[in-house]
């Protein structure tokens, strides 16, 4: 009696670690599909997109040119640092009904000015990752791609 008693609860444990295990990976958030690795468009540059409290940021990983800095950026204490680790990608939000990332800014290393931006994928296609950056109005700006790095 005592080792079918041990067995049921073995059994009940084991599909309770089972369960949670599979329901972590199965109900992902599509928020969150936007973490991981993506190249830059000309494929000079690696963005790391990560989650700070309940925004997205991505910040510059890797560049062909690893100690590139930031000269042209409008405060001259900043143009020394290298570009290397900043955040390009800011404060980022998930409309859940526009399935895109809104309300965040994007830094232009080339030109040193942020702009406003939003960041969507392609008919579910979460490989790349639509980024359009604007002054203004999104009409009035330019979108890129940025392919997503297994």
């Amino acid at each position: 009696m005592k080792s079918q008693k041990s067995f049921i609860l073995s059994s009940i444990l084991l599909l309770l670690l089972s369960f949670l295990l599979t329901g972590s990976t199965s109900s992902s958030d599509p928020a969150d599909s936007i973490l991981g690795t993506f190249w830059a468009p000309d494929k000079d540059g690696k963005i790391e997109m990560y989650k700070k409290g309940n925004t997205y940021w991505g910040k510059l990983t890797w560049g062909e040119q690893m100690d590139l800095k930031d000269t042209e950026n409008p405060d001259p204490s900043l143009r020394s640092r290298k570009l290397l680790g900043i955040d390009i990608f800011m404060d980022f939000e998930y409309d859940r009904e526009e399935q895109e990332w809104v309300n965040g800014r994007i830094y232009n290393s080339s030109d040193g000015n942020l702009y406003k931006a939003e960041l969507w994928y392609e008919a579910g296609n979460t490989e790349t990752l639509m980024v359009r950056g604007y002054l203004g109005l999104p009409i009035f700006g330019v979108t890129k791609e940025f392919e997503r790095i297994e």
